[in-house]
């Protein structure tokens, strides 16, 4: 639903006519990687730390097909409305399902883009500001202008903020199973500093 909000603030910016296809691409998007980054994410059974770790152990499969559902519903409606979105959408998309996977070699130090300090507040908001303020952009324009770029600003700032303001209160148990936030590398204060 946030997603979905600030898509329709996005294209507002921007002076696109308002079209409910993109605000449903968002919100589905966003639904299907945050889920499926979870589940892949999850600590074993017994290191449960949360309530809601406790449900994606639970209800693993439901929450998987839903996301599963989510993205495929997001792509089709894409594909909808032009190619150019469904290729920004599946390329990110693509992205989101890399993240938690080790995908470089064993010797390297970082084997997965999560383990990129700060990887996981840049990339969320990229993602956010991709699916909210340039996905629907490519359907009119198919170029950058002035709005685009407020609009994508705009995203951006809104969901890093957010990201690292929720990762400075997770701190502690970031720190523990060896999450690479912003608040973790940069520690509480510095991090506090890029945010204001």
């Amino acid at each position: 639903l946030g997603a979905g909000c600030l898509c329709l603030a996005c294209m507002m910016l921007q002076g696109i006519p308002v079209r409910l296809s993109f605000i449903v691409i968002a919100s589905f998007f966003v639904y299907a990687m945050h889920v499926l980054n979870r589940l892949l994410g999850l600590k074993p059974a017994g290191m449960i730390g949360s309530f809601r770790e406790e449900t994606y152990h639970r209800h693993g499969k439901l929450f998987f097909y839903t996301a599963l559902a989510s993205i495929l519903i997001a792509l089709v409606l894409a594909l909808n409305n032009a190619v150019l979105p469904f290729i920004f959408l599946f390329v990110i998309s693509l992205a989101g399902v890399l993240y938690n996977m080790k995908i470089l070699p064993k010797k390297w130090h970082f084997r997965s883009l999560k383990d990129l300090p700060g990887s996981k507040n840049t990339f969320m908001s990229i993602a956010w500001g991709i699916v909210a303020a340039i996905l629907p952009a490519l359907s009119k324009h198919y170029y950058f202008h002035a709005g685009l770029i407020v609009a994508f600003g705009f995203t951006f700032g809104i969901v890093f903020i957010r990201s690292a303001m929720s990762d400075i209160l997770e701190i502690q148990s970031d720190k523990l199973i060896g999450q690479e936030t912003i608040p973790v590398f940069f520690g509480k204060a510095r991090t506090l500093i890029v945010l204001k």
